[in-house]
């Protein structure tokens, strides 16, 4: 069973409005159905539950169409899109290692999906499952987009599309099938037994020319801090959302809301667990404080803007309570 919390990047369903061309102002049936206001969804901030993502996919298919929407969103779904998911993937060292991370690490991004792997002698059979049971247009609009990205990933790598690709769609052939080699340079079949995309094992251990050792190991660590905020309890789901907002903004009115339940309930379900409401956000500001300034160059007051304080001496204030010690110090120390 899906959990119903704010977790979903609205990244991808931006996206969605772009291949539509809808503006802010005309996201009204877009949004339809999800409680959500045209300047909530822009914010940056927004995070979905699963029932939202899929009522803007459903209003999607709607405004667009049943013709191959999927395939288009997922050939515009960039690096950018996955966040920390999409850094690890694209500076992993092999094809494999970008196939084993979005195994790995798909439920940080969104949870309706996830990639399964399993070798063969001639291929990596990479299964792409739909964790929820939906109508056949939803279904194929999740299994386009997704195979599309992971087609995205092999191109990346490799610096090109293999025509030794192979893929299986589970579903019967769509209606608008001639589409599908404006997007598809490879072999394609429907109505299989599963959805699954072959790659040849000999272009799996292909080194990546893009490779990143740092960018790699700072995106693994991101992506496995990530994956154990989404392990259970309030307190890490608390963390999660104020973690995915990374402002100090994020209030304790708006996370209850988030986790469908009052400020009070929140307070006495954090309280049951031996922690409170501020404290989660100030480990989580701290700590993000402490990475972008032991890992980037960005200056003190840009840090302090990026997690939301409007000055940066309330920020210096703050860090020294949270470490006992000045942002620049800690700089000095940790700087890598």
């Amino acid at each position: 069973m899906i959990n119903n919390r704010a977790t979903i990047s609205t990244s991808y369903s931006k996206v969605i409005a772009r291949e539509l061309n809808l503006s802010e102002d005309a996201l009204g049936p877009f949004l339809k159905g999800t409680n959500l206001k045209p300047r909530e969804f822009m914010d940056p901030n927004t995070l979905l539950t699963p029932t939202q993502q899929l009522n803007i996919i459903e209003n999607a298919l709607e405004i667009y169409g049943d013709r191959g929407l999927g395939l288009q969103v997922g050939h515009k779904i960039t690096p950018f899109s996955h966040g920390p998911l999409g850094l690890l993937a694209y500076s992993s060292p092999t094809l494999m290692d970008a196939i084993k991370a979005f195994c790995n690490y798909l439920p940080t991004r969104i949870i309706l999906t996830h990639l399964t792997t399993k070798k063969s002698e001639r291929y990596l059979e990479c299964h792409l499952i739909l964790d929820i049971k939906t109508n056949e247009k939803i279904y194929r609009f999740f299994i386009e987009a997704f195979s599309a990205t992971l087609v995205s990933i092999v191109n990346f790598v490799l610096g090109y599309t293999p025509a030794e690709l192979l893929i299986e769609y589970k579903y019967s052939q769509p209606h608008y099938s001639g589409i599908y080699g404006r997007y598809i340079d490879f072999k394609y079949s429907f109505s299989k037994s599963q959805s699954v995309l072959f790659i040849p094992i000999e272009l799996c251990e292909k080194r990546n020319a893009n490779a990143d050792q740092e960018n790699y190991r700072i995106a693994l660590q991101q992506c496995k801090k990530r994956l154990r905020q989404l392990g259970g309890g309030v307190v890490n789901q608390v963390e999660s959302i104020i973690f995915s907002r990374g402002s100090i903004h994020s209030t304790e009115e708006e996370v209850a809301s988030l986790l469908l339940m009052n400020k009070r309930t929140l307070a006495r379900r954090l309280n049951d667990e031996n922690s409170c409401f501020r404290e989660i956000r100030d480990k989580v500001l701290a700590t993000l404080a402490c990475e972008y300034l032991s890992q980037t160059q960005l200056s003190v007051e840009v840090i302090a803007q990026i997690i939301g304080y409007h000055d940066s001496a309330s920020f210096r204030r703050a860090f020294k309570r949270w470490k006992s010690i000045t942002p620049s110090q800690f700089r000095e120390k940790n700087q890598l």
